[in-house]
């Protein structure tokens, strides 16, 4: 049985090994989506970019792999990608350009990079023009802190004018010979490390709306909680505070209501029957006396019934 089905398994179809582009494949393919305007279609249009000599391409020495790419100010729209294949890269500069899409891809396929310069430009809509079409967003996302610390090479890092948001990671450790670095005009958020601070200085990160630090580059910092205020009279709603708390005390303990015989036990049963017998003879006099009253208020009445009492 057991070799019925290792020949059984052997039989299904196995799925085929990933076929990473080649470096050519690499930068063609960017080429198709970035290149709007056609300007690198000219030059680059033999089937080897390092034999071909390719504009702003640089190879190894013995012209198998692309080494640097630099491209900048050349108005390429298009996602970053395609030259995450670019295995052996060493020198990125795309700056001034309308590129888009994130960081992680791309740093986690080239872990040999040295320089990485991708400043984008942003074209404002002038006057008068009404049908032009929008723009294409710049990088976004978060820095991937754990492919950007493997890249223990790396000595530039320009990241300005994008809209790259999350914290900023403090990677001063795991790059130590990173001297170079620029993050301002993003939309990163909370506090610039001080580490990070103290080695580019606060005008690599000018320009992000959420980050904080010392001023005057940066708005403060105000991270700590405050604390609750105290609960007071004052604090509480009106209507759970009694206008006059003693006067309304002393007429609950004096209500009747509260004192029930259940509450009071046997003494207060007693008492309670003695205050009813009270209340019982009170009740009794008062009207006696209004009887009284009533009476002499009558004369004439009361003589009559007594003389004819009599004459009965």
């Amino acid at each position: 049985m057991p070799a019925a089905a290792a020949a059984a398994a052997a039989t299904l179809p196995q799925p085929e090994p990933e076929v990473k582009p080649s470096d050519t494949d690499a930068l063609t393919i960017f080429r198709n989506g970035a290149d709007a305007h056609g300007i690198l279609a000219a030059n680059w249009s033999s089937g080897d970019a390092c034999a071909g000599r390719w504009t702003g391409v640089g190879c190894s020495a013995d012209g198998r792999r692309v080494t640097s790419l630099a491209l900048p100010s050349l108005d390429l729209r298009g996602p970053l990608d395609p030259l995450s294949h670019l295995a052996e890269l060493r020198a990125l500069d795309l700056r001034g350009n309308r590129l888009n899409g994130t960081l992680d891809a791309l740093l986690r396929g080239v872990p040999n990079l040295v320089l990485l310069s991708l400043p984008q430009r942003h074209l404002r809509r002038r006057p008068g023009l009404h049908r032009a079409a929008p723009p294409p967003r710049p990088l976004s996302g978060p820095i991937p802190a754990a492919a950007l610390g493997k890249l223990t090479g790396l000595l530039t890092l320009k990241l300005q004018d994008n809209l790259l948001t999350g914290l900023l990671p403090d990677v001063t450790a795991a790059l130590p010979r990173l001297a170079e670095f620029n993050a301002s005009n993003n939309q990163f958020s909370g506090r610039v490390p001080d580490a990070m601070r103290a080695r580019f200085g606060l005008a690599s990160f000018a320009g992000n709306a959420s980050l904080c630090g010392p001023e005057p580059l940066l708005p403060p910092c105000s991270f700590l909680p405050r604390e609750p205020a105290p609960t007071s009279p004052s604090s509480v709603p009106s209507s759970m505070v009694p206008l006059n708390p003693a006067a309304s005390s002393s007429v609950a303990s004096s209500s009747p209501a509260l004192a029930t015989p259940e509450s009071l036990g046997g003494a207060g049963k007693g008492r309670q029957r003695h205050a009813l017998e009270e209340e019982g003879e009170k009740k009794t006099s008062d009207e006696k006396k209004r009887g009284g009253a009533k009476k002499r208020t009558d004369p004439n009445r009361y003589e009559m019934c007594v003389i004819d009492g009599i004459g009965g």
